[in-house]
């Protein structure tokens, strides 16, 4: 099998995947653009997610759509539980979602192992968090 060569892939997401988030944002034409924040010091991503990422961003500020980046600990301290104190992993985020969002409860996404791929539902998940944490700054700013 032949292996892809060093900027194919990189061409194939600016080629394929970032004109397909484009049309995400036409069909949708969202209010607000909320992504991870990426870095050193935040969520890890792979070059491709960052480029589309950063792709996306741009053609939000074109639009005028305002974007928030959130870093992990954002998304913790927008969860906490009932003593008040921030939630201390992933899991305990989705716990906390489930039990705000009851509808969400049947697609808990069990704790990850480091072995365990990725939960179907994580994705879902990870989005409602990114809006818990806005909706957490939206309160902090009022």
């Amino acid at each position: 099998m032949p292996t892809a060569r060093k900027g194919e892939s990189q061409a194939r997401v600016k080629a394929h995947v970032i004109p397909a988030l484009i049309l995400l944002l036409d069909r949708f034409t969202p209010d607000v653009l909320l992504i991870p924040k990426t870095g050193k010091s935040n969520t890890r991503r792979s070059k491709h997610s960052i480029l589309a990422l950063e792709a996306m961003v741009a053609e939000a500020y074109r639009r005028s759509i305002p974007v928030y980046a959130f870093s992990d600990h954002d998304v913790r301290n927008a969860f906490r539980d009932t003593e008040g104190k921030p939630a201390t992993n992933k899991a305990a985020i989705d716990q906390l979602i489930a039990e705000r969002h009851p509808a969400l409860k049947r697609s808990l996404p069990r704790p990850r192992r480091r072995w365990d791929p990725e939960a179907y539902y994580r994705p879902l998940f990870n989005a409602v968090a990114l809006h818990g944490a806005w909706l957490d700054l939206l309160e902090r700013d009022q």
